[in-house]
């Protein structure tokens, strides 16, 4: 944790910088108006707390974290163990807080090393743009005190952040509920006539492609669209371990489904862009046309970059 530490010097660093006499700076001077559109509160055992005087994201693959501080020198961070993607994160994946009021810390570990309830719902990625928002609540401990406090109401909206390029995208899902992560190079191409989705599994040379004949849309898609998901669960002393919800051979769909949410254009609109959605469904393993053991497809998540061609 002593990395909030260091966030909260810098903070503290930048908002004393913003005037020569050391005074904190106002909401109105030309310091701050870059973060006059970003919200970050929080109701602290039923009292308001506004984060939104200084606000920065951070997105990597193994963690990224949503901060703020007050014109106080008060700080809040939320962190999760991954890139900055919608979705619903607990204590129960990794998900954690800190907040540092009237120099005491408070974070959702117990005195036992025991994570408290904590649930950030991230609404709205646009890594064009580079911004977060969504909403959290939980509860945190001080360890030095005892102490217990309740978050309600917590709000992060517009928070900036600076996307990586070496992310490459969000791709992964449960099959038969184990979680396997084809984020490495993950990425849309041909958004208007046929589309592929598509991404590698670094750990294992493994490999995940969704085809959408018609493009991609906002909008639900099924194996009536003729949408196929092809997975490669083998590795590279099998290779040909393929399963898929399609057979050519014996022209056979498996139930199917696809929800793209949401497609961030730039405004030239002629390069980039991202797409988000969520995928689920039953792939087999066929031989000379025959269905092997299905394999269910749950959890599954899309937050990659458009290539365009």
């Amino acid at each position: 944790m002593n990395k909030y530490f260091l966030f909260t010097l810098l903070f503290a660093g930048f908002i004393l910088s913003c005037n020569d006499d050391g005074k904190l700076s106002t909401p109105n001077n030309d310091c701050s108006s870059n973060q006059n559109a970003s919200i970050y509160t929080v109701e602290i055992d039923g009292t308001l707390r506004n984060f939104s005087k200084v606000t920065e994201a951070v997105s990597s693959l193994g963690l990224s974290e949503i901060n703020g501080i007050n014109e106080y020198g008060q700080s809040i961070s939320l962190s999760i163990p991954q890139g900055l993607s919608t979705g619903t994160y607990s204590e129960a994946n990794g998900a954690e807080i800190e907040i540092i009021i009237a120099n005491q810390i408070y974070t959702n570990i117990d005195e036992n090393g025991d994570y408290l309830p904590l649930v950030i719902q991230i609404t709205s990625v646009n890594n064009t743009s580079g911004l977060v928002s969504g909403v959290f609540f939980g509860e945190v401990m001080n360890l030095s005190t005892g102490e217990l406090k309740t978050l309600t109401n917590g709000i992060f909206s517009k928070i900036h952040f600076q996307p990586s390029d070496f992310l490459g995208g969000i791709l992964r899902a449960k099959f038969n509920d184990t979680l396997f992560d084809f984020s490495m190079n993950a990425k849309a191409e041909g958004a208007i006539t046929t589309a592929i989705i598509s991404g590698t599994n670094i750990n294992q040379l493994q490999s995940l492609s969704i085809t959408i004949p018609n493009g991609i849309t906002v909008g639900t898609f099924t194996e009536e669209d003729f949408l196929v998901i092809k997975v490669n669960l083998g590795t590279s002393n099998n290779p040909n371990d393929v399963y898929s919800n399609f057979d050519a051979a014996s022209e056979t769909y498996l139930p199917v489904s696809l929800t793209i949410t949401s497609i961030n254009l730039p405004e030239d609109s002629e390069s980039g862009g991202n797409v988000t959605g969520y995928f689920s469904g039953d792939i087999t393993k066929f031989t000379s046309g025959l269905p092997g053991e299905i394999i269910e497809i749950t959890d599954g998540e899309i937050s990659v970059p458009i290539e365009m061609p």
